[in-house]
């Protein structure tokens, strides 16, 4: 079985961007609808959190995505 040849670390760090994606989405909805930040505050962690966001899906973009969905018989 040719199964076994597959390197999970491509496929794993997919699967933890996924999740990312969906703590940012659950970060930004506590921190909109928090009433004890204060406006200002709660526009820079709106911008920090989408900031490093953007920076992660970059990286994985331009760096690890061609090994994530590499095809059956492609060489590089």
């Amino acid at each position: 079985m040719v199964i076994l040849k597959v390197s999970f670390a491509p496929v794993i760090f997919s699967i933890s961007l996924l999740i990312s994606l969906i703590w940012v989405f659950l970060v930004l909805r506590e921190i909109m609808l928090s009433r004890y930040i204060d406006p200002s505050e709660r526009f820079m962690l709106i911008l920090f959190i989408i900031f490093l966001n953007i920076i992660g899906g970059i990286v994985y973009f331009y760096f690890i995505r061609e090994r994530v969905i590499q095809q059956k018989g492609a060489k590089k």
